[in-house]
């Protein structure tokens, strides 16, 4: 549609203009209108415009007709043209605003619209609406608490109306199961530390620690793979009364946790001769993966009760003592040297006369690989516990045996701490021969030893609730599949 062209201003103050022509009026509509302005003009609108045309220079033969009366007949006839202007105009308004569907007020224009897209629209249905029903938490004093109820099909509930509002009355479809402890299910908190030689952080019980920046660690993971490493920072929370051990970065480790289930799905047939709920059927239970449906299945076939199974799930050591996946950490008192590490050289003679000590010769080292002889007494070293011994390579020892002996060698004699090792060798008959051995084993070992397990903290799950799985903190055996539940929380996005 063109817009009229702009007519200047006779003059300044405008005394010398008449009437001038109005229609057609310009169109403009703003996104999001509940309604849009169509009209290119209305009855006085159209009616001004014609009586201004007459006198138009444009059309030079209607110059002759200077009336202007209401009573003329030509003046009649632009007053009749103006009125079906104004009809025409209203309606294509109305049409135009049913041409799109957020301004559409007619059903079979939704419907025409619908049908664009192969859509047909539905008979109207009630209002529906999802219901979360919670129980009040029972008394602690009470003898016998109602801690599950049903809430029957067809149960009236209403709205709370607002001012000047009417409340509406909804009812229940189905029987609904409500449970006091599903008033919140609560997922998952903490997770176990799973102990790997990738490690950023430990996080150990307890605000006291003999750990400080500087020590090592020794990590054991599940395929009692051993590692060493250091610590760079102790950090305290009081809060949790915790501390972490930082090995490489502030980072917690571990930062997700894993939901899927590594244990083998379990069968029916592994409850074969069980009559009753005890420790081994509450094992097959834990140490399996079973959907939840088939551990009803088995409880209705065997008449067990499906509460006393869940008490037993969430009661077993496995399930509130999983906080270290793997052998665990370890930490040193002790770092000591092997003895004989600062012996002097064995005396060389020219004659009688000694020689000069830097010529003095190296002592054969008279060692074995399964035993090692400490520079001193350290009483604490317990069989079981473990040492790293470094050199020119670092390894890790279990000891079978640790005890108190009196040793002569390599020219000294003191109370020196025996340790015998359960597997593995301290490198002695590697080298190419005793004094070698002496020279790059003995003189130059560093032993950590006294080490003492570390008790693991569970750590929180720093992960946002996301994906299609959701990990509860218990065993609920009364969920179903298809259940619906209500998520609440604060959204990160």
């Amino acid at each position: 549609m063109s817009e009229p062209k702009p007519r200047m201003p006779l003059n300044d103050c405008g005394c010398c203009e008449g009437q001038t022509a109005s229609t057609p009026s310009l169109i403009d509509n703003r996104h999001g209108l509940e309604s849009v302005s169509y009209r290119i003009g209305d009855y006085h609108r159209f009616r001004d415009t014609m009586l201004a045309r007459l006198s138009s220079s444009e059309l030079p033969s209607l110059q002759k007709l200077t009336t202007r009366d209401n009573n003329d007949f030509s003046i009649a006839l632009i007053d009749a043209w103006a009125n079906v202007s104004e009809v025409l105009s209203f309606y294509q308004q109305y049409f135009a605003n049913e041409s799109f569907l957020g301004t559409a007020k007619e059903r079979l224009s939704v419907l025409e619209h619908a049908r664009l897209i192969g859509y047909e629209l539905n008979p109207g249905v009630a209002a529906s609406s999802y219901l979360a029903f919670t129980m009040d938490e029972p008394l602690t004093e009470m003898d016998n608490p109602v801690l599950r109820t049903l809430v029957p099909a067809n149960s009236q509930v209403q709205s709370t109306p607002g001012p000047d509002e009417v409340a509406q009355i909804f009812e229940t479809l189905e029987d609904i199961q409500a449970r006091v402890r599903w008033n919140a299910l609560r997922p998952r908190m903490s997770q176990p530390q799973v102990i790997n030689q990738f490690m950023h952080s430990v996080v150990i019980e307890g605000t006291t620690t003999f750990i400080n920046a500087g020590d090592e660690l020794l990590l054991i993971d599940q395929a009692n793979q051993k590692y060493v490493d250091q610590v760079t920072d102790v950090l305290i929370d009081e809060n949790t009364q915790t501390t972490k051990l930082i090995l490489s970065s502030e980072a917690t480790s571990p930062n997700t946790y894993s939901v899927l289930p590594k244990d083998s799905a379990g069968s029916f047939s592994l409850f074969d001769g069980h009559a009753e709920v005890n420790e081994s059927v509450t094992d097959l239970f834990v140490k399996r993966s079973w959907a939840i449906e088939d551990i009803v299945a088995i409880a209705d076939t065997k008449h067990w009760d499906i509460e006393e199974i869940a008490r037993r799930i969430n009661a077993h050591p496995d399930v509130v003592a999983n906080i270290s996946v793997g052998k665990g950490v370890h930490g040193f008192h002790k770092r000591a040297n092997l003895f004989g590490y600062n012996a002097m050289k064995r005396v060389t003679y020219k004659g009688r006369v000694p020689k000069d000590i830097s010529k003095w010769k190296e002592w054969p080292a008279k060692e074995n690989d399964s035993t090692l002889y400490l520079d001193n007494e350290y009483a604490d070293i317990s069989p079981g516990s473990y040492i790293v011994m470094r050199n020119a390579s670092q390894n890790i020892f279990e000891l079978s045996a640790a005890t108190t002996t009196s040793r002569t060698e390599y020219g000294i004699s003191s109370q020196s701490s025996k340790l015998t090792l359960a597997s593995g060798s301290a490198g002695f008959s590697s080298q190419a021969n005793a004094k070698a051995a002496m020279s790059n084993i003995v003189r130059k070992s560093i032993v950590l030893v006294q080490s003492e397990s570390l008790p693991l903290a569970a750590v929180a799950i720093s992960e946002n609730v996301k994906g299609e799985t959701i990990l509860l903190g218990i065993a609920d055996l009364d969920l179903r599949s298809q259940q619906i539940v209500a998520i609440t929380g604060e959204r990160v996005d």
